[in-house]
């Protein structure tokens, strides 16, 4: 099903889909094909579609109702489409909240005819892990949004898992950990 947010304000969402867009958009071929896999809102999804032309497309297990982009209901397990038919595949902070983040990394690359862009929380301390965990507690408790604590690790995790899963990494760069990082 989709879930409708009563939220009225979404500048915040919208301001999360532009950053988000701004550090993706490079990646995204005018005009071509976006999977977004977790797609949640469909900002993202949106935003590239405005931007750069993208023929966009949404999957998550709890998509919500808020923009043009629909996003489509999917069992967390298997990617409903074909092999090879996406340019673009993303997945933004998804794999941790999978039970199985491995086989859906592996979905992920049977889909994409292009990059995989992943954005994940990576922590490399003890400082990091506990603010990464506790955050998403937190969203578990006010917003029922599960997670899994295998889906977290170091930059070094990452890259282990993304070469077990048949994929190569052609750039890694880290981010700010909130969108209020970026305000002035």
């Amino acid at each position: 099903g989709v879930v409708g947010l009563e939220h009225e304000d979404r500048g915040e969402f919208r301001l999360r889909a532009e950053i988000l867009g701004g550090r993706v958009i490079e990646h995204v071929p005018a005009g071509g094909s976006v999977l977004d896999v977790g797609a949640a809102d469909g900002l993202l999804l949106d935003f590239l579609r405005r931007s750069r032309g993208a023929r966009v497309s949404g999957i998550d297990v709890a998509p919500m109702a808020f923009d043009q982009t629909p996003v489509i209901a999917h069992d967390g397990d298997s990617i409903p489409a074909r092999d090879g038919s996406a340019d673009v595949v993303l997945a933004v902070y998804t794999l941790h909240h999978c039970a199985d983040p491995a086989r859906v990394l592996r979905e992920m690359r049977r889909v994409t005819k292009g990059r995989l862009i992943l954005i994940e929380d990576a922590y490399e301390t003890l400082l990091d892990r506990v603010l990464a965990q506790t955050h998403h507690l937190g969203m578990r408790i006010i917003l029922g949004m599960d997670w899994n604590p295998a889906g977290f690790g170091s930059e070094a995790d990452w890259r282990s898992r993304l070469a077990q899963a048949g994929l190569r990494v052609l750039e890694c760069r880290r981010f700010p950990r909130s969108i209020r990082d970026h305000l002035p």
